[in-house]
């Protein structure tokens, strides 16, 4: 048996759910002869045998009840009352007790569920066609008999087509009806096939009116479940069960599933009381504006996550599915796939009894405040840029009243994999979208700045568009790195002081803290008289910088930040070298390490080799920048990162130096220099023209020993795994298959490992089948 999102599912069964039941749910009852009930394709031989219909293999179940019904009505109604009145049932029935039932629809005709729930202690059927809703009455199971009941003669049995689109006709609001409840509660599909266009109809994007349905599960059984009929059902918003009916019944009844327990509570203000920084806005508190705005590059606000207008991606099921485990949650994935909006999402819709908090910058002392104020009471926190502060996503994680879900890049989960307990944590990448998503996003873009054709998207082979680049490539506005563009190159020509305001900011942002007002003080220092000449360089800016108000900072300064992570990447990557190199050495040289907050969080992106080698195309004024910050600085990271920059600039000797001296600093034992290390060894001889010399091969062995000493002794080992594999595969494209054999074969042994501990690894499922087409496998 296979439930997909089962943890969810789960929750939903104790919660409150909706059971839509059709022909194949009661197949395990009997009637008084103790023949099995028939599912519609076994009446409809039955009911040609009966009424003498002769050949009737060309007609389906509701045609023959129309002849049926126009020749002999009484005889008809006599015949199904008798077929399927229930006489016994399969006591694992029972098991809908323990379900937290809202409401049963069902287009069979028989008494089975009167049967099932008549000697409850626990829950009793309303007939809501005979008695109308009851509404305070918690015990009541509404039951919704949409084709009549065998118990109910004044009703008439209605199978005929004509009588279902009369039905639907004379009673419409019956209909939506359903549909309302199908959107208030999780529903079960079972034994149904979708055949009936009242219930097609109820279930259609007209009838729900723009609003969205609750979850929607069905059973399948496993000689029903085709690819063909999975993609339907899944095209159409179903969540797949594979199973039968008896397999389903023993699953409700098992252990698996707990005893319904009481409603959950209804929020409360006291959340807001305790945590006004971090609760989950009032959605009549938030200021609007237009959708338009998130669509043109913006970050998500909370006003476009109450709004339904931004489509949710099936990732969001996957990650409301493993909060629903009891596990905390991580969510990795490359640079604008969505996550932070993934984790707004998940912060408004998830129900959860207890406090949920938000928070984009949570420091160790502050987790130690919010453990301190809950006293115990269950809370989730949601936490973007955890790898920034691993020590209170640890503290909060430990807390058994606290469930974590948080969120990063995939690359800073990687650095700090080790520190991660894979027994108490879920992984789940969110990176790739599916073909439906795709088109969900591209379909939510407002009309005004919608190309009339969608447009393919600018991709590496292999690599799966993100979010904002499905986004940017089917608009009609310039793209946000070519506003910018345009922009950056006006204030270097008009304003250079504020060009240095936006990029400072943007760097300090990319290094994931605010910058400070005391920050902006000593960076202007003998540009500006005072602090009112920079408040007027901020205004000027406009709607490029925000205020920053967060748990980063103090409140006796302002501070600021771009108005999204994506706007502050693309000023970096559009501005220009020397106008960056201006700000950095600016920057370092006026700002010291105790103005900027954060400084633990800001160092470890601060001194990036990939940024620097484009501010210092030179490689000497490059050596001379990492040097001065060396003085300052004595980090061996600082070594690491000016090797790596030595290393791209094939200052292959400096680089060595470099990294020897990084090794020797951190006694040898920090991995991550040992495997920059490796890195420098190997790109410097790799495609050395003497590659045949004996010192080539050597330093390239050398290079591999290092890295495979790395998988051995540290916890990340997914990291030095995917730089092994990706250098065997290059070592044989020079030395050919013999040579590079045994680094192969290892390579392919620690992917598969990794494959299992990591099922997240992108860069894994990537190298793990090229490696094994260069091993002829």
């Amino acid at each position: 048996m296979q439930v997909e999102n089962e943890h969810t599912f789960r929750k939903s069964l104790t919660e409150g759910v909706n059971l839509f039941l059709g022909s194949g749910f009661p197949v395990l009852a009997e009637d008084e002869d103790g023949n099995a009930l028939p599912t519609g394709g076994e009446l409809g031989a039955e009911l040609a045998d009966e009424f003498s219909l002769g050949d009737a293999s060309a007609l389906d179940l509701s045609q023959m009840c129309t002849i049926i019904q126009h020749t002999d009505p009484r005889g008809l109604r006599a015949y199904l009352t008798k077929r399927f009145s229930v006489k016994r049932f399969d006591r694992r029935y029972k098991a809908l007790e323990r379900c937290r039932v809202e409401t049963i629809f069902t287009t069979n005709i028989d008494d089975l569920l009167y049967k099932v729930f008549e000697r409850s202690t626990e829950r009793y059927l309303n007939d809501l066609d005979s008695r109308g809703p009851a509404h305070s009455d918690r015990t009541a199971v509404d039951l919704v008999t949409l084709h009549g009941c065998v118990r109910d003669q004044h009703r008439p049995l209605t199978f005929a087509t004509l009588d279902l689109a009369a039905a639907f006709r004379s009673d419409p609001d019956r209909w939506h009806s359903l549909t309302e409840r199908i959107q208030r509660y999780p529903t079960l599909f079972w034994g149904y096939g979708m055949g009936d266009p009242g219930t097609q109809e109820a279930l259609s994007g007209v009838t729900v009116r723009g609003r969205k349905h609750h979850d929607k599960w069905i059973v399948l059984r496993p000689s029903d479940a085709s690819p063909a009929a999975v993609q339907y059902f899944k095209a159409v918003g179903f969540q797949i069960i594979r199973a039968d009916t008896a397999r389903m019944l023993d699953y409700l009844a098992s252990d698996e599933v707990a005893a319904a327990p009481a409603p959950l509570p209804p929020p409360t203000a006291a959340t807001r009381e305790l945590f006004p920084e971090e609760a989950v806005p009032d959605i009549a508190a938030v200021p609007s504006r237009p959708i338009m705005e998130f669509y043109l590059g913006d970050a998500p606000q909370w006003c476009d996550i109450f709004s339904g207008r931004l489509h949710q991606t099936e990732h969001f099921s996957r990650v409301r599915d493993s909060i629903n485990s009891g596990k905390h949650t991580i969510v990795i994935g490359l640079p604008a796939c969505g996550k932070t909006t993934l984790l707004m999402q998940a912060a408004a819709e998830i129900p959860y009894a207890g406090h949920k908090l938000v928070s984009g910058g949570l420091t160790p002392e502050k987790a130690r405040l919010v453990r301190s104020r809950l006293r115990g009471a269950n809370a989730m926190v949601f936490i973007d840029n955890f790898t920034d502060s691993m020590d209170a996503f640890e503290l909060l994680a430990a807390e058994p009243n606290v469930l974590v879900a948080a969120f990063d890049r995939d690359y800073n989960f990687q650095m700090l994999l080790h520190r991660i307990d894979s027994e108490r944590c879920n992984v789940l990448d969110v990176t790739e979208l599916s073909r439906p998503d795709i088109q969900a996003i591209l379909a939510a873009i407002p009309q005004q700045i919608k190309r009339r054709e969608d447009r393919p998207f600018r991709t590496s082979p292999g690599v799966q568009p993100s979010v904002f680049e499905i986004i940017e490539s089917n608009i009609t506005q310039p793209t946000l790195e070519q506003r910018w563009a345009t922009v950056l190159r006006g204030l270097h020509e008009q304003a250079p002081n504020l060009l240095s305001l936006v990029l400072v900011c943007s760097y300090v942002h990319g290094c994931r803290t605010p910058v400070s007002m005391d920050m902006l003080i000593a960076f202007f220092r003998d540009i500006v008289k005072d602090h009112n000449e920079i408040y007027a360089m901020v205004d000027e800016a406009g709607a490029t910088l925000s205020e920053y108000v967060g748990p980063l900072v103090d409140e006796e300064q302002d501070h600021y930040v771009p108005r999204s992570t994506t706007v502050a990447e693309a000023i970096i990557r559009r501005a220009s070298d020397s106008a960056l190199r201006a700000v950095l050495q600016r920057f370092h040289t006026n700002v010291t390490p105790y103005r900027i907050c954060r400084f633990d969080v800001f160092r470890r992106r601060g001194y990036d080799a990939d940024l620097m080698v484009r501010a210092f195309p030179e490689w000497q004024a490059g050596r001379v920048f990492y040097e001065q910050i060396h003085a300052r600085d004595g980090s061996p990271y600082i070594l690491q990162q000016g090797a790596l920059y030595l290393s791209r600039k094939k200052r292959h000797r400096e680089a060595f130096q470099w990294i020897d001296t990084a090794v020797l600093d951190s006694g040898g034992q920090i991995w991550s220099i040992r495997n920059s290390h490796a890195i420098i060894l190997f790109e410097a001889n790799i495609e050395h023209p003497d590659h045949d010399s004996e010192t080539v091969r050597r330093t390239l062995h050398q290079s591999m020993q290092i890295l495979a000493r790395c998988y051995e002794s540290d916890r990340r080992r997914v990291f030095h795994a995917i730089r092994f594999a990706d250098q065997a595969l290059r070592y044989r494209n020079v030395y050919g298959h013999d040579a590079a054999r045994r680094y192969l074969e290892r390579a392919r042994g620690w992917l598969i490992n990794e494959a299992q501990a990591s099922p997240w690894s992108r860069g894994v499922r990537y190298l793990l089948p090229r490696v094994e087409r260069a091993l002829g496998m």
